[in-house]
């Protein structure tokens, strides 16, 4: 093949590769879930900032949530309501409705207890409002990219509580290191960014996290819940 017609094909697939990645850019989805549509317009303004994102729907009733996410199969969905029954009854109602939408809580509610129902009941993020200026973005990066996201002040205030223990049990068989890397894992950081904020290879957090699972049989941010509520770790 002659080097100019090589040329012009290679550029069609650049061309090609590049719609592909911009294609599967443009799948997230989202949808969201508040009673106040002066919350909902302030969420959507923090999204913004991410062209690549689609605000695909807004519901001001939990019917109108299940229902849209139904229909629309969202990338996520962040629930806001602030009335504790309404919030846990319609987390478990996505869960059914759309199980692989990535359900985000956003809530004021920044209790060990809260995190918890969330988590049991299908929520795969949990995010404090005061911390959605600077976190909101990354939380749905987190889910989009099917990792859990728990807001630091939440997620700091569980791990301690896990990490203290029965007599300092879980603290004992850790070291300091892993103790900072499960912080962060918690917290829905990536192996990447886990590994340029401690100053590490991805190797070696890799290993840290392996470490980590073998010794509290946690694989996942659930587990290290439902395992800190069996050891009476945090109340039921």
């Amino acid at each position: 093949m002659p080097a100019a017609a090589r040329g012009v094909k290679e550029c069609i697939r650049g061309r090609e590769g590049y719609r592909q990645r911009e294609r599967r850019m443009r799948k997230v989805h989202i949808l969201i879930a508040d009673e106040s549509a002066l919350m909902r317009r302030g969420v959507a303004v923090l999204l913004e900032r991410e062209r690549a994102w689609q605000i695909c729907a807004e519901a001001e009733s939990p019917r109108l949530a299940v229902a849209q996410a139904r229909r629309l199969r969202p990338t996520v969905s962040i629930v806001s309501l602030e009335s504790v029954v309404q919030r846990c009854a319609l987390i478990k109602q996505l869960a059914a409705a759309a199980p692989r939408t990535q359900v985000l809580v956003l809530t004021n509610d920044e209790t060990p207890h809260g995190l918890r129902d969330a988590l049991m009941l299908g929520a795969r993020g949990y995010l404090l409002r005061s911390e959605a200026d600077r976190n909101l973005v990354p939380a749905i990066h987190a889910l989009s990219n099917l990792r859990p996201y728990v807001s630091p002040g939440v997620s700091q205030l569980l791990i301690d509580a896990f990490l203290r223990g029965p007599r300092g049990t879980h603290r004992s068989v850790l070291t300091v290191r892993e103790q900072e890397v499960l912080r962060l894992l918690a917290q829905g950081r990536s192996v990447k960014e886990i590994a340029s904020e401690l100053d590490l290879s991805a190797k070696t957090v890799e290993a840290h996290r392996a470490n980590i699972s073998n010794k509290l049989g946690a694989r996942s941010l659930a587990d290290l819940v439902r395992c800190a509520i069996r050891h009476g770790i945090v109340d039921a």
